[in-house]
């Protein structure tokens, strides 16, 4: 699934994929998996099994990350939203033309006199 593909797709029978697993040969990861979760598949990657985490491990880990994933998209919507609000406060300001040059105030029928205020 992190590949983006089924596991050994090209590859034509089971005992061949059996053989590139016995070598040590795994599918790659998509770039853009995180790398605690290609960390914690090659982890289960094990021939030995007593070597392979144990399932509540892998959960716990899954869970994790899952909630680190929630926590840099909600920065991101924060960033966002930060940059949209800034973009409408600028988008509202009216023009030097239309302020009171000593008040700063909106004026209601602006005249530019000869000196440019």
């Amino acid at each position: 699934l992190a590949s983006r593909k089924l596991p050994f797709a090209k590859v034509a029978n089971k005992q061949t994929v059996m053989q590139r697993i016995k070598a040590g040969k795994m599918e790659k990861f998509h770039e853009d998996v995180p790398k605690e979760l290609v960390e914690l598949a090659r982890s289960a990657w094990s021939l030995d099994p007593s070597q392979r985490p144990k399932a509540a491990a892998m959960m716990a880990m899954i869970e994790r990350e899952q909630e680190m994933q929630v926590e840099r998209q909600n920065e991101q919507i924060k960033a966002l939203r930060a940059q949209l609000e800034q973009a409408q406060r600028k988008r509202l300001e009216p023009a030097s033309e239309f302020q009171c040059p000593i008040t700063r105030e909106i004026m209601a029928d602006p005249v530019v006199a000869s000196d440019g205020f």
